[in-house]
């Protein structure tokens, strides 16, 4: 699936990158991502997912959603 297929529907501010990418999974643990996932970091109580975006990314992750930019 298309990264543009998979935020359908998502009001959003700014994508960076190319919506073309293909996406293959989706995961909010850095420690779980494999390659072509959406990594989705979440603001929680106690961690911001955000902390964890280059782990991801270098784990395999396509693409990142986030409410920060």
């Amino acid at each position: 699936m298309k990264l543009k297929d998979v935020i359908q529907g998502i009001r959003t501010r700014r994508i960076w990158g190319n919506t073309e990418t293909d996406i293959r999974g989706i995961s909010y643990s850095s420690l779980k991502v494999t390659v072509e996932d959406l990594f989705i970091a979440v603001k929680g109580h106690k961690i911001d997912g955000n902390r964890f975006v280059s782990r991801a990314l270098e784990k395999g992750a396509s693409a990142v959603l986030s409410e920060d930019p």
